[in-house]
């Protein structure tokens, strides 16, 4: 007979050389710890599976649980939380040593910061692609990606980007061979699900991590989801177009608009077909759209340095004139005549110009 569920406590030893420190997290489905692996002297985060998860989702639940590990496991990428364990407790509570990651989800630091711009997307976007493109060359399908499942640490210039949560991933083979759930559930976060991920099709490939990036990049940018909330309805709502973001945000640049309907087409061979693809396509849109402003402002200067060469060349011709207007006035012997005076008083006045344009 298994022992009772155990009462987790800061202090606790759940391993002779890991030993929990305080909560770190608490969720419907378990907990997680800021734990001490005492033998590397090492702080880690250690994830654990609740009872009462366990009793609501039995078999389905441990077997995702144990996925996740694996899954992440698998992945050899800085852009991906390392996993150092997966065991067990006395009581069979099920856990997963990871790597402690010090930062804030996507979805805080977006709301802190609110809009971006595209060039502060465009770093953020290249590190999530870069966790993905390692986790699809491992034949690993995230699923599940969203604002919640990016951390952001904190770094010099831009945040360094850790992707989590790796429980609804499953190998490439699976879906390939025809493998779903058992019970034929839609598995993932509605407003960020593929049009072929909300038909549960036995079909489901790396490109659904992609719509959901593109779901994610559109969020950044415009504080708007681009197909709404309503799981019930999204799949209705995948099949309209979506509002193109440069008509959401001013001044946003009109080629972001054709990136967004590649990543965000309902027929994924219509779509990028690669993170790397889609990565590099967002940075020459960004980078089209810079050139442009730029070719912009180059205008604009040459057209204020005109007018400042053209203002000093007035200014000399008028000292000049007033000059030999002095000089003629003394030839003559009017210097203190009132007729004078009043000419160079009325010289001064008519001097401002007006420069033509061309």
């Amino acid at each position: 007979m298994m022992p009772g569920p155990m009462q987790l406590t800061s202090g606790m030893l759940i391993r002779p050389h890991l030993r929990l420190v305080r909560v770190l997290g608490m969720g419907g489905m378990g907990s997680v710890w800021l734990a001490e692996h005492l033998a590397l002297e090492l702080q880690v985060a250690v994830k654990v599976l609740h009872q009462e998860a366990l009793d609501f989702g039995g078999a389905n639940v441990l077997s995702r649980f144990r996925r996740e590990a694996r899954a992440a496991a698998k992945i050899n990428s800085p852009h991906v939380a390392r996993v150092f364990d997966l065991g067990a407790m006395a009581d069979g509570t099920p856990f997963i040593v990871m790597e402690l990651i010090k930062g804030e989800t996507l979805t805080r630091y977006a709301g802190r910061r609110g809009r971006l711009r595209p060039e502060d997307v465009a770093p953020l976007l290249s590190q999530v692609v870069k966790a993905l493109t390692d986790a699809h060359r491992c034949g690993v399908v995230h699923r599940d990606i969203k604002p919640d499942n990016i951390m952001l640490m904190p770094s010099t210039n831009v945040p360094f980007v850790k992707v989590l949560d790796f429980g609804l991933a499953k190998p490439m083979s699976e879906w390939q061979d025809g493998v779903s759930t058992a019970t034929g559930a839609r598995m993932g976060t509605a407003a960020y699900m593929s049009p072929e991920q909300v038909m549960d099709s036995k079909g489901v490939d790396h490109r659904t991590d992609l719509w959901s990036l593109g779901v994610v990049a559109y969020e950044l940018l415009t504080e708007r989801l681009p197909f709404g909330m309503d799981g019930s309805a999204l799949l209705a709502m995948h099949q309209r177009d979506f509002v193109p973001p440069s008509q959401r945000v001013e001044h946003l640049p009109t080629g972001v608009d054709s990136w967004f309907r590649h990543a965000l087409h309902p027929r994924r061979n219509r779509r990028f077909q690669s993170a790397v693809a889609m990565a590099r396509a967002f940075r020459r849109t960004v980078k089209a759209a810079r050139a442009a402003r730029e070719g912009q402002g180059a205008k604009i200067a040459a057209g204020h340095l005109a007018l400042t060469e053209a203002a000093r060349a007035a200014k000399a011709a008028d000292r000049a004139w007033r000059k030999a207007a002095l000089a003629r006035a003394a030839a003559a012997g009017q210097l203190q005549t009132p007729a004078f005076e009043n000419a160079r008083r009325h010289s001064r006045l008519q001097l401002p110009f007006v420069l033509e344009h061309r």
